[in-house]
């Protein structure tokens, strides 16, 4: 027995240790598989939190696009309408561009028609104001022959001086030496002696005046505008504008009473008459203090006419004649200065004949 029990108890101690390794080993599988759940129990858990976030995206996401959706079916609800109003106003436009194209053609029709009317009458104003001049020029040779043949007699007789006697008419101002012993005769006899000197300008000269001088003169109107002064001149066919002049605005014109600027203009207007020996025509614009209303210095604008017709200058006539339709395009009132030489246009005589209309 002692040997049986001695041959059996290794085994049963061998069994125990076993069963002991297998509980051990059985307890740790237990606790993997535990630690396994906790771990599939926290993924499971981690899951829902996604699919929760991935709902949640998606009824975002949802929304959003939906906004987005209704906000492009609205801007196209627009656009239709906006190409529903275009189509409506190219369906007018088209009309109307019709319409006038029918009328460009009817008015380019009804040109053609008249265009040959219209041209006759162009030619024959043309053959009018050729007469026109020509008869002016004929009436301002038979002005000059009949003044040279009334000089000629009166240089042929011996005569003491005399004043001289000024005939204005229609605006010319002619001048006649008239003999001494006629002003001491009596007044049937001194109408004799003057009778030849009564040239009676019964045909105005009617030149055309150009479009760019009243243009001009309104810019010089204009306080605005640089312009100071034009010259007109006459070819006998028309009045255009010979020169414009125009002033610095960083200058005070009223202070020193447009002397500065009228220096540049008598120096222009020099040149361009060859020495003051050419007739022409010119405007300036006068800006002086004048004191009025008591004893208190006013700013003041004057536009003068300068109508210079030297004696020496054959046009001086035609000057003479033509200068109302230019005074009358103007359209305006402004002091009239007719001068002769260079004295009568000096700015001191200038200046004193505007002054002198103020106080």
């Amino acid at each position: 027995m002692t040997n049986v029990f001695s041959m059996l108890s290794p085994s049963s101690a061998s069994r125990k240790k076993e069963k002991q390794m297998m509980m051990d080993s059985l307890k740790e599988q237990q606790e993997k598989i535990a630690n396994q759940k906790q771990t599939i129990n926290q993924l499971t858990e981690k899951n829902d939190e996604l699919e929760s976030k991935v709902a949640q995206l998606q009824k975002t996401h949802e929304q959003d696009l939906h906004a987005q959706v209704k906000q492009i079916e609205e801007e196209k609800a627009k656009m239709d309408k906006l190409q529903e109003v275009y189509a409506q106003k190219k369906a007018v436009q088209e009309q109307t561009i019709e319409q006038l194209t029918d009328k460009v053609v009817k008015l380019q029709e009804t040109l053609e028609q008249e265009k040959p009317e219209l041209q006759a009458q162009l030619k024959k104003l043309k053959e009018e104001n050729a007469k026109i001049v020509a008869e002016n020029n004929e009436f301002v040779l038979c002005l000059k022959n009949t003044i040279q043949n009334f000089e000629k007699k009166t240089t042929d007789k011996v005569y003491p001086e005399a004043a001289p006697q000024h005939v204005e008419e229609a605006g010319v101002l002619a001048e006649a030496a008239v003999p001494l012993e006629a002003t001491l005769q009596s007044s049937e006899e001194q109408e004799a002696v003057v009778e030849n000197v009564n040239i009676v300008l019964s045909k105005p000269c009617w030149i055309p005046v150009n479009d760019d001088c009243c243009k001009a003169f309104k810019k010089l109107l204009d306080n605005n505008d640089p312009t100071s002064s034009i010259i007109y001149k006459n070819d006998g066919n028309e009045i255009f504008v010979e020169a414009v002049q125009c002033v610095e605005n960083d200058i005070d014109h009223y202070e020193d009473n447009s002397k500065q600027s009228y220096e540049y203009f008598f120096k222009d207007l020099k040149a361009k008459t060859n020495g003051l020996i050419e007739c022409c025509y010119a405007v300036k614009d006068m800006k002086f203090m004048c004191k009025r209303f008591g004893n208190v210095s006013t700013k003041m604008n004057k536009v003068i006419f300068i109508q210079f017709c030297p004696e020496k200058d054959k046009q001086k006539c035609i000057y003479a004649d033509s200068a109302h339709g230019l005074k009358t395009a103007f359209g305006t009132e402004f002091i009239l200065i007719q001068a002769f030489d260079e004295s009568d246009i000096t700015y001191q005589r200038i200046f004193d004949t505007v002054i002198e209309k103020f106080q």
